[in-house]
């Protein structure tokens, strides 16, 4: 290694690497040096070391680094790099044909560019369900991958991360949490493997959430966007951002939070897009289909923005066969703590397409606030109510409604035999206190 770094093999400040692994044993820098890596070429780094690259890396999607160490033992080994990085899962071992877990890699690589931010291009089939049990429970995967702030995990062609079943449920593949901002996903497909659960199933599915936004520290988790990505047969939810941190401590889960381009289907048990106390919220472009009637026995809905979302703007949304449609309320009564007088609430929802389905035992779309925009939308083929705009928690929407240019379409009720339905009037339009 010394040798290199004094005589540079091809030209001058390059380092190249040869087949055969190389150890670093103590802090190293290459603080402008550009590193080549021959294919079969491994830099092994002791558990406790870090490994900080401030040039460039030439390396083709195959392994570079082996680390040392475990996080468990707060000594695992860090690569870094010093500033702004694409860099790829596969030169941190990441197996890309999907058979073996990947979940290791990809913590060393988000770690990678944790200071400096940077982009995680991910080309391949990569499972990540190494099981974490939480509270003591070895079926429930509370969280794989925490993502760190300033990083984009994107595909530059073509990627999928299976759900693996029969090892338990993975709550979550990527979390966003410790009020990290400035994070995108882009381009990725997910394949939970879940499908329409049943009470049966629960505890044998793969994936159930694929990206879960917190608040913690206590800080929101600001600036996340999450667009053109793929999902599919999801036990619970495609996205879910939840409030962790009582209301009245902190009001807000996430401040503005995107959701655009993407497609999901089949969804079991839970809202495709859903979560509480965002503020901010853009929902646009999504196409979501099949969000059906999972293990509660209760309808499903495609978006669902309940429980005190704040200023939340959905747009030009393709909704098929889902459960239910929409539904934006207040602060629900658990949620006694939260003061909302001081706040506004705006919901425009326009330019949507919701259609309902055999799996259709609800509303189309139920809305409260204080600001509520409603337009241009297409409501057909819903068993239940088409649209309900009502209050919530004490709190009454009305201060300003406006509906207009709306189509909506064969509305009917649901036979009363029929329990598992939420709303079964079979009304087109209404507005309740």
């Amino acid at each position: 290694m010394e040798h290199l770094i004094a005589n540079p093999t091809q030209n001058e400040n390059t380092i190249v690497f040869p087949v055969g692994t190389t150890t670093i044993s103590k802090d190293t820098t290459y603080a402008t040096e550009n590193l080549v890596f021959a294919k079969g070429a491994i830099v092994e780094v002791e558990a406790g070391v870090t490994l900080t690259i401030g040039g460039e890396i030439t390396a083709n999607a195959y392994q570079i680094f082996k680390l040392e160490g475990s996080t468990e033992d707060d000594n695992r080994a860090v690569v870094t790099f010093s500033k702004i990085y694409t860099v790829l899962p596969q030169w941190f071992g990441a197996d890309d044909t999907g058979e073996n877990d990947a979940t290791q890699a990809f913590e060393d690589a988000l770690r990678s560019i944790r200071q400096s931010g940077g982009s995680l291009d991910c080309v391949g089939t990569f499972l990540c369900a190494e099981v974490k049990p939480y509270a003591g429970n070895v079926n429930l995967q509370w969280y794989v991958i925490t993502v760190p702030s300033g990083v984009r995990i994107f595909s530059s062609s073509k990627c999928m991360f299976p759900g693996k079943s029969g090892v338990g449920r993975s709550y979550a593949l990527f979390e966003v949490s410790n009020g990290n901002a400035n994070i995108e996903f882009d381009n990725l497909s997910f394949d939970g493997g879940a499908g329409n659960a049943t009470a049966s199933t629960a505890d044998g599915l793969g994936l159930a959430v694929m990206i879960r936004v917190l608040d913690t520290d206590p800080q929101p988790a600001k600036n996340i966007t999450i667009k053109n990505c793929t999902g599919l047969n999801f036990y619970n939810n495609f996205v879910f951002w939840q409030n962790v941190v009582e209301p009245d401590v902190l009001p807000f889960t996430v401040y503005n939070l995107v959701i655009e381009g993407n497609y999901v289907k089949n969804v079991g048990n839970g809202e495709s897009i859903a979560g509480e106390h965002g503020r901010y919220l853009r929902i646009r472009n999504n196409y979501v289909e099949k969000t059906g009637i999972g293990v509660s026995g209760k309808p499903r809905l495609g978006i669902d923005c309940s429980g005190g979302n704040w200023d939340v703007i959905i747009t030009d949304n393709i909704l098929v066969n889902n459960g239910g449609g929409f539904k934006v309320e207040a602060a629900g009564s658990t949620d006694t703590e939260f003061n909302i007088s001081d706040l506004a609430n705006e919901v425009v929802i326009a330019n949507n397409v919701c259609v309902g389905g055999d799996n259709t035992r609800t509303f189309a779309c139920k809305l409260s606030g204080s600001r509520v925009v409603l337009s241009n939308n297409i409501f057909y083929g819903f068993k239940g109510t088409g649209i309900e705009i009502s209050g919530a928690a004490g709190y009454l929407s009305g201060d300003y409604i406006m509906f207009s240019n709306n189509i909506i379409q064969h509305i009917e009720a649901v036979d009363p035999s029929e329990t598992t339905a939420i709303s079964s009037e079979g009304i087109p339009f209404i507005i309740r206190a």
